[in-house]
Parts: C-alpha cells; structure tokens; sequence
C-alpha cells in the first residue's frame, strides 16, 4: 500500500506537517519577540589588541604596565583569564611620528569634554536652504542631543568624527527637516555656542 492510501502513512504526514509549521511559528515569535536569535551578535567587531593600544598610545598613556593591569582585571586576556583573547601586547609600541599622540607634559584629554564640544559646521548636512536664525537653531539642537548610537558624542560630534554613522546622519537630517518646515522654531533651555573670552 502507498501511504497516500493508507490511513496511518497520511497520519503519519499531517502529524509531521502540523510538527514542522508549529516548529517554524514557535522560532518565528522567539525571534520577532527578540528573545532567540541564532548567532547573535552584536552586529560590531570587537576592538583587537591593535586597536586598544592605538588608542593609548592617542591619548598618551605612558604607563604601560598600568594599562596591562587594567586589561587584566577587565578580562581582556592573559594567563589568570578565562576568556580566549590574548593578553595585551607587552610593552606598549612607542608612538610614532604619524600618530595623534600628545606631545609629553600635555594634559590628558577629558573625552566628555571633546565628545561634548561645540562644532560650527556639521559635515555631510546640506543646510544651504536653512536661513541664518534656522542655522543657528539647527547648530544649537545638533550640537546639544547626544547620539543615539552608543559613542557618547553630540550629534554633531558623531557625524564630524564618524562620516559612517547612519544614526547620526539620519537623526540630523531630520532635525534639518524639522528646522526647514518650521516644526522647531525657539532653541530656549538648549546649549547656546560659548561666548569668546
């Protein structure tokens, strides 16, 4: 007998069909639901050894055993570790003539003071069509909202050191929309630019 005419082969079947669709609904909802997704990640590669230490080296970190220390205790690698990365490289390269390191004596850079700092010209947004009074409330807004993308910068922050940025960029397009149409008219309670000393 063929199972199309057997009672329990066409059983067999809807079982199996009935199965798989409640299957695909249930991985369907978790992943809608955002609660399983298979291989999630975060979407961004993680920082490498390379990339860190580039990164001391521009803001002048001399310190190496410090900052290897640190590394350690934030479980970035090494032999007391429990995660697969390689411990820092030891020491440090010295900068070199091409980098942005701080000459020696300079003070560190304050990172909430240079994320936050006032930018006149936000790249990559043409407010060409925006009249002077609609500049001036479009620079104050952007340079007053933090980006919504995780770097901590001011909008205009974001988009002047990273031109890639999608949020930065969508987000200041559409405050130069709203500006235009008249949707945002007063800047009152918003960061105003510092007055010269």
């Amino acid at each position: 007998m063929t199972p199309r005419r057997d009672a329990r082969g066409r059983a067999r079947w809807i079982t199996l069909g009935a199965t798989t669709a409640l299957t695909i609904g249930i991985v369907v909802a978790l992943r809608q639901a955002g609660v399983w997704k298979p291989g999630s990640t975060s979407g961004r590669p993680q920082p490498g050894d390379q990339v860190i230490a580039q990164a001391l080296r521009q803001v002048g970190t001399r310190d190496t055993g410090a900052a290897i220390q640190v590394g350690h205790a934030a479980g970035l690698g090494g032999p007391a570790s429990a995660t697969s990365r390689p411990a820092a490289p030891h020491p440090l390269p010295a900068a070199t003539p091409g980098s942005a390191a701080l000459p020696p004596g300079h003070p560190p850079i304050d990172s909430t003071m240079f994320k936050q700092r006032w930018i006149d010209d936000v790249r990559g947004v043409d407010v060409t069509a925006l009249d002077s009074r609609q500049r001036e409330l479009f620079l104050r807004f952007a340079n007053a909202r933090e980006c919504t993308c995780g770097c901590g910068y001011t909008l205009a922050g974001c988009k002047a050191s990273d031109m890639t940025c999608e949020v930065s960029g969508a987000a200041l397009a559409a405050l130069r929309d709203s500006v235009r149409a008249g949707r945002i008219t007063s800047a009152r309670g918003i960061r105003a630019r510092a007055k010269a000393r």
